[in-house]
């Protein structure tokens, strides 16, 4: 997940924004950020409780209330995103590509999307994974044809 976020993260900055260099894995960190979200959209309502096997095996389990959890997680995805929407807006001429980070998340997002686990699939879910793996696919290849037509290797 975090080399695809990488990858697209670095084609969509030189189709979208070319005159900024890149350096670092931004678009891959921000992939595993898009990947939380998913799968925390892939068992929103699987995760009721979370339960916690214990060393010791003569005590009881522990059992956390899962829904304060996902939402404690969800909230923290929401703050992070407006705030970097926030440093976006301020400081949107500097040399940062935010076309990396936007791509990255997207990425990540969509792979996490078609490969994570699911406690329970449903139908709308299979049909999900299958769309955004096209989507992804056309994506990546229109970057990659991009990247070499621009070079003059056409």
């Amino acid at each position: 997940i975090y080399l695809a976020g990488v990858f697209a993260g670095s084609l969509s900055s030189f189709v979208f924004n070319p005159q900024v260099n890149l350096l670092g894995g931004s678009g891959g960190c921000y992939s595993l950020i898009g990947a939380q979200l998913a799968t925390l959209i892939l068992n929103w309502h699987e995760d009721h409780a979370i339960v916690f096997r214990r060393f010791r095996t003569h005590k009881t389990a522990k059992i956390l209330h899962g829904k304060l959890i996902r939402n404690l997680k969800l909230f923290g995805l929401v703050i992070f995103m407006i705030c970097d929407v926030i440093v976006f807006y301020y400081k949107s001429n500097s040399d940062i590509s935010y076309v990396a980070h936007a791509f990255g998340f997207i990425s990540g997002f969509f792979i996490a999307f078609i490969i994570t686990r699911d406690r329970i699939e449903n139908s709308w879910e299979k049909y999900s994974k299958i769309i955004l793996a096209v989507i992804f696919a056309i994506l990546f290849f229109i970057g990659v044809l991009w990247n070499f037509c621009v070079f003059g290797h056409c």
